[in-house]
């Protein structure tokens, strides 16, 4: 009778806190809403601003394409030595010595996931930063503006693409030395 009793109890805490926690997201989200249409609109400064300095604009942007073309490869390369150098190795290692553990197994998946996201990602940003190199800036500064934003959300996933795959990293590495301490 108790644990029944607890049970409603829990489940009823359980509601309210699921019902409030609704309610302050959909409260974020029309205060995020009115913020970002506010937000959306470009000032005369701004169109005053990119429509003189266009040349200077365009030549950052390519500074910027360079720079993020050779990280990618740097991370690529990176990511494949870790992936086929050691993730794999080590696994089909333990696995022949029918060893396996199902964490690195989940990792290495995990990882292999991550870094087919990240390079899709990085295409779909690399794809928009083209475009927005290559757009006349000069003569539609708003829109320019407008594509600016989609190409800084983009290149914000991607950020958040190399902090996963760190995080995944870490991870397998923690499970390494916990297998190689006999922990694991």
């Amino acid at each position: 009778m108790y644990n029944s009793f607890m049970k409603k109890k829990l489940l009823s805490l359980n509601c309210i806190i699921l019902t409030l926690f609704c309610q302050i997201s959909l409260c974020s989200f029309v205060l995020i809403s009115m913020n970002s249409a506010n937000a959306d609109a470009i000032s005369g400064r701004q169109i005053a601003a990119i429509t003189k300095n266009c040349g200077t604009i365009k030549q950052t942007l390519q500074t910027v394409r360079t720079s993020d073309t050779r990280a990618r490869t740097y991370l690529g390369s990176y990511y494949e030595k870790i992936y086929s150098g050691f993730i794999v190795p080590l696994n089909l290692r333990l696995t022949r010595n029918n060893t396996p553990k199902s964490e690195l197994t989940d990792l290495q998946v995990e990882f292999s996931n991550r870094r087919t996201a990240f390079n899709d990602d990085y295409i779909n940003y690399q794809r928009s930063l083209e475009e927005l190199a290559n757009y006349d800036c000069a003569a539609h500064p708003s829109d320019f503006y407008g594509l600016l934003k989609v190409v800084r959300e983009k290149r914000n996933t991607m950020v958040q693409d190399v902090a996963k795959m760190r995080e995944v990293i870490l991870s397998y590495v923690e499970q390494v030395k916990g297998l190689k301490n006999g922990t694991e």
